[in-house]
C-alpha cells in the first residue's frame, strides 16, 4: 500500500513538473499521456443513426491514429511515416459485405513530433447498412516495420422504426462546428462533428464534456419526451444531473449536449442517459465511461484534499499543514509553485 501511494504522490509531482515547464497553468497533458503505449497506434469506435430508408441503418466507424504508435524514418532533413488502413466488414454469417482501405503519409519537420501524443489523425468512415449484425475488423499496417495492429467491433444495427420514440447511440465529440459549403464525413444536419474516439476530456481549463446523439418519433408517439442526464464518479457518486424537455419540430431531433467539467475531479465516470415518454415512463437508457484527464486547475479545484495526503508521503512531518489549510484557488496555486 505504501509503494502505491508514493508511487501515485511520484505521478502527481512528475505531472507538476510537466505542466509548468510545458504550458504554464493551462493543461499538462494531451489525452495520450493516459494511453497505454501498446495501444497508442490506433483506436477505435462507432455509432449509428436512422436513415430516410427503413430498411438501413447509418454505421460510422471512428478510428484515430497516434504519431507515436508509428514508426519514422529520416529522410535529409524530415521524418516520414507510412501506413495502410483496411477496414474489413462482415454479416453475421461470416460473407464480405464491404472492404475499404486507405493509405497515409505523413511528413514532419522534428524529431520530437515522431514521438508525440498530441499528434494524431481522427476519421471516419460512414456505411448505409441492413439492420443487422455485423462484424468490424481494421488492420493497420506500418509500412516501415511492417507491423500489422488490428481491432475488431461487433455491433448490432437495430430497426429505429417504432410507435414509440427511440434515441441512438451516443458520439462523443471531439470537435464540432457549422457545416461547410464542402461535403464532410463528419457532417450532420447543418453541423461538422469530430468525434473523440478515445473518450477522454478536459486537457485544458474551461473543459467541456460534449456528445451527440438523435432522437426520432415513433409513428404514435407524443409530442415531446424529456431527456434526463446523470454523470455518476467512478465511486457511483452522482456528480451531475439534468432534465430538458424535447419538442419534435421535425422526425429527427439533433442533440449536441456540452457540460461543463470545470467542478469534475480528475478521473473515470459514467455518461447515462434516459428518455422518459409520458408520466416519465422509461423509453430508453444507455450508458458511457469516459474520462476527465488530470489537469493543474483540476487537481488544485477539486481534488485538493487528497492532492496534499499524497504529497505529504514524501514530505517532512508537517511539511504540508499549512497546504491543507488552503481554501482558494490561488492560494493553493502560489502554494504549488512553491512547493
Amino acid at each position: 500500500m505504501l509503494f502505491q501511494q508514493s508511487a501515485r504522490a511520484i505521478l502527481i509531482l512528475s505531472a507538476i513538473a510537466v505542466g509548468l515547464t510545458s504550458t504554464g497553468w493551462a493543461q499538462f497533458a494531451s489525452p495520450g499521456d493516459f494511453l497505454d503505449p501498446a495501444d497508442r497506434k490506433l483506436f477505435v469506435d462507432y455509432a449509428y443513426f436512422r436513415t430516410e430508408d427503413s430498411n438501413t441503418v447509418r454505421l460510422e466507424l471512428y478510428y484515430k491514429v497516434f504519431n507515436e504508435g508509428l514508426t519514422f524514418v529520416k529522410h535529409a532533413d524530415e521524418y516520414y511515416a507510412e501506413y495502410e488502413l483496411v477496414v474489413a466488414i462482415d454479416d453475421k454469417d461470416g460473407d464480405r459485405v464491404e472492404t475499404l482501405s486507405s493509405d497515409r503519409r505523413i511528413v514532419v519537420a522534428a524529431a520530437e513530433r515522431t514521438r508525440s501524443v498530441s499528434d494524431f489523425r481522427t476519421s471516419q468512415i460512414n456505411r448505409n447498412l441492413p439492420v443487422g449484425k455485423y462484424n468490424i475488423e481494421f488492420s493497420l499496417r506500418d509500412k516501415n516495420d511492417q507491423k500489422v495492429t488490428r481491432r475488431e467491433l461487433k455491433i448490432k444495427l437495430p430497426d429505429f422504426r417504432d410507435d414509440r420514440a427511440v434515441m441512438s447511440p451516443v458520439e462523443f465529440v471531439q470537435a464540432f462546428s457549422k457545416r461547410n459549403e464542402k461535403a464532410s464525413v463528419f457532417d450532420k444536419g447543418e453541423m461538422a462533428v469530430v468525434p473523440s474516439v478515445t473518450h477522454t476530456f478536459g486537457g485544458d481549463e474551461g473543459g467541456r464534456l460534449v456528445y451527440y446523439f438523435e432522437i426520432y418519433k415513433g409513428s404514435g408517439s407524443d409530442e415531446k419526451v424529456t431527456v434526463e442526464t446523470l454523470v455518476r464518479h467512478r465511486s457511483n457518486d452522482l456528480v451531475y444531473r439534468d432534465t430538458l424537455s424535447v419538442v419534435f419540430g421535425s422526425e429527427t431531433e439533433r442533440q449536441l449536449r456540452e457540460i461543463s467539467l470545470d467542478e469534475f475531479s480528475p478521473g473515470e465516470y459514467e455518461l447515462e442517459i434516459r428518455l422518459l415518454g409520458r408520466r416519465m415512463k422509461k423509453l430508453s437508457q444507455q450508458k458511457y465511461p469516459f474520462e476527465v484527464l488530470w489537469t493543474l486547475s483540476g487537481l488544485i479545484r477539486n481534488d485538493w484534499e487528497s492532492t496534499v495526503e499524497q504529497l505529504s508521503i514524501i514530505c517532512e512531518p508537517g511539511e504540508t499543514d499549512q497546504m491543507e489549510k488552503l481554501t482558494t484557488f490561488e492560494e493553493r496555486k502560489r502554494a504549488f509553485e512553491e512547493f
